[in-house]
């Protein structure tokens, strides 16, 4: 808090305008073989007053290492179109689809023309096998398993991966994924990831939970092994809207919760996670979200935690205008 409270009192800023553009586009087709196209495109504009002309730019602000509120606060270019579609199909139903993503990225939304292009999902998935009872097998590069703070923008499973896996196996009552994967999409490691995830286990009424566990194997002289641990409680139907509370823990390259981390960091390296979202819809009109995250690293030198809480209520005047403040 004291970093926080000296970045406004030294910086001495005035953010006058923002703008914050998010367009999601809606599935072209409807089906897998007729092929979906679906994206989004976010860029941000403002200015800001102060006495160093060179900050006349748009001012976000944010801690290092800990997600922050997004409305007018996202001085980023972001951009990611995919098309999803059937491409073969077996006698008896079996099908292949195929899913492919070009997206470009840059800090500040101004320049557009220098952001870097990438390439972040190209994968293939087998679906209507009938032995299989509804699962999915797959095999590419993809965002996978990535549950969000929504107004943090904040992931707290990652498992985007280079690998393959089956998915939505029905065993008791609920259904069973693995994944067996090499490379996380941000970046390469040396280690092999088991990932295992039981999801849609009734508890009771409207409410399900959700266990993720992930087992890392490096396999170079100077790494270490890891793992980590996420239970999610889901209650439905709750104030018009659903609450989310989540129980996580990681030890080594583990404490990315989900996927690879530094595999030079050994047992000693541990993080505790809880986080609790609530979204309600109180009217058709007046809907919004509230949040609560505390995260704790302990390491060789020294423990950090971090605590963030906020609130965003929505008012849609009309259909398709409505009024947002997040206050974090």
């Amino acid at each position: 808090m004291d970093i926080l409270r000296k970045s406004f009192s030294v910086g001495r800023f005035l953010l006058w305008a923002t703008a914050v553009m998010g367009t999601t586009i809606g599935s072209a087709c409807a089906s897998d073989a007729e092929g979906e196209f679906h994206g989004y495109f976010r860029v941000g504009g403002g200015a800001n007053e102060g006495e160093d002309s060179s900050r006349a730019s748009q001012a976000c602000f944010g801690l290092g290492g800990v997600p922050k509120y997004r409305l007018g606060n996202e001085c980023d270019l972001t951009a990611e179109f995919a098309y999803t579609r059937e491409f073969a199909r077996l006698s008896g139903g079996p099908s292949f689809v195929g899913t492919v993503m070009a997206g470009a990225y840059h800090a500040t939304s101004p320049s557009i023309r220098d952001s870097t292009l990438r390439m972040p999902q190209a994968f293939v998935e087998a679906k209507n096998i009938p032995f299989l009872k509804g699962a999915t097998i797959w095999g590419g590069r993809r965002y996978y398993n990535r549950p969000d703070v929504q107004v943090l923008d904040f992931k707290y499973i990652v498992m985007d991966v280079t690998g393959g896996g089956i998915d939505g196996i029905p065993i008791g009552p609920g259904k069973f994924s693995y994944g067996l994967f090499r490379n996380d999409v941000d970046k390469p490691q040396s280690a092999n990831r088991h990932s295992f995830i039981y999801q849609d286990v009734p508890v009771n009424r409207n409410g399900t939970l959700k266990f993720d566990a992930t087992f890392i194997h490096a396999d170079v002289s100077n790494g270490h092994n890891g793992w980590a641990l996420s239970a999610t409680h889901k209650q439905d139907k709750f104030l018009g809207g659903d609450n989310t509370l989540a129980l996580q823990y990681g030890v080594g390259p583990g404490i990315k919760i989900g996927g690879t981390g530094d595999i030079t960091q050994g047992s000693e390296f541990t993080r505790t996670r809880v986080i609790e979202q609530l979204i309600w819809r109180v009217t058709p009109a007046f809907t919004g979200s509230a949040d609560f995250v505390v995260q704790r690293d302990e390491s060789p030198i020294g423990t950090q935690t971090w605590t963030s809480f906020g609130v965003r209520p929505v008012y849609a005047l009309y259909e398709h205008f409505k009024l947002q403040l997040d206050v974090g």
